[in-house]
């Protein structure tokens, strides 16, 4: 479930680390400043985000004992807009801000995995700003992974040196303009 729906329920009690709503910085964010449920909601997804964080950790560490040809792929599903811009926690496409679609996407390479692969880790290394829509993850897997299909296309996989961006969608929405349309609401905001 990772970070879904009610944060509480993702932790155990002893990964309880944030839950000071004096430390919720309310500044720009005046919907804050009196809203101490939204802080407590703050913090319960810090402390979700946390617990999720040391998972993945852990099985990296897991994966670094083994010392053998590995990768690992996490990526979510999406984010959460969480008191972030305005009085609201959750996630969905019909008012969607980049809190909840920009999610993070991470790729741990072992040692063994790096020897072979070098030269594809190099050119993928100069590339990790690149705008991607999770949509097309299977070719980028099946990239990583060195697996062969008649159906993989090389320019949807970020991993590979042809991948080529292409427009980026929330339902019927352009994520780009709608990204751009906050960047503007977040100065007006001083976020």
């Amino acid at each position: 479930m990772g970070t879904h729906g009610h944060y509480p329920d993702r932790y155990p009690k002893t990964y309880d680390y944030f839950n000071n709503v004096a430390d919720i910085k309310t500044e720009n964010r005046s919907f804050l400043a009196t809203n101490s449920y939204g802080k407590d909601k703050i913090n319960e997804y810090d402390n979700a985000i946390r617990y999720n964080d040391m998972i993945i950790s852990e099985i990296i560490s897991a994966l670094k004992e083994k010392k053998t040809y590995s990768y690992l792929l996490y990526v979510s599903d999406h984010g959460e807009e969480v008191y972030d811009s305005r009085r609201y926690f959750s996630h969905q496409e019909s008012n969607a801000t980049p809190f909840m679609f920009e999610i993070p996407f991470v790729v741990w390479l072992s040692p063994e995995y790096r020897a072979v692969h070098f030269n594809n880790f190099e050119v993928f290394k100069t590339q990790e700003n690149r705008s991607y829509q999770t949509d097309d993850i299977i070719h980028s897997i099946l990239d990583l992974s060195h697996i062969v299909l008649s159906q993989f296309d090389s320019t949807k996989s970020i991993f590979n040196a042809g991948f080529l961006k292409e427009k980026r969608h929330i339902g019927p929405y352009d994520y780009d303009t709608l990204k751009l349309d906050f960047e503007g609401f977040k100065k007006d905001l001083k976020l």
